[in-house]
């Protein structure tokens, strides 16, 4: 499958899923080229990746959402007395995380790479 057609592929399937964002495509072709960058693929895209981009690009929309809906909170503690806030960050909550290839990601990619060379 070329680049452009599983473009289309995970945008239809998010926007049947109810998933409507200005900056989807942008999304889905940033988390599509880490991908193909990552698992040295060249124009010939597995079709069995797009679960994969559907949940990372709907990840990088909740993320951006002004509610941040369906990501954990980053605020693991607020004491009022002495003014306190305490935040917390784990591999998952994390900007880099969400918007790059964390190893949860690097895991589920590891199915489809390729050795350079050998493509």
């Amino acid at each position: 499958m070329t680049k452009e057609r599983m473009i289309l592929y995970v945008k239809d399937n998010l926007m049947a899923m109810g998933v409507t964002d200005q900056n989807m495509e942008l999304f889905i072709s940033d988390a599509l080229t880490s991908a193909i960058t990552y698992c040295n693929l060249g124009n010939d895209i597995p079709e069995e990746m797009e679960p994969y981009l559907r949940r990372k690009v709907k990840n990088m929309i909740n993320y951006q959402s002004a509610d941040r809906e369906g990501t954990p909170s980053n605020i693991a503690s607020i004491k009022e007395g002495d003014g306190t806030i305490t935040f917390f960050y784990d591999a998952s909550n994390t900007e880099e995380a969400v918007f790059g290839l964390s190893d949860s990601d690097k895991k589920q990619l590891k199915a489809f790479r390729r050795l350079r060379g050998y493509a």
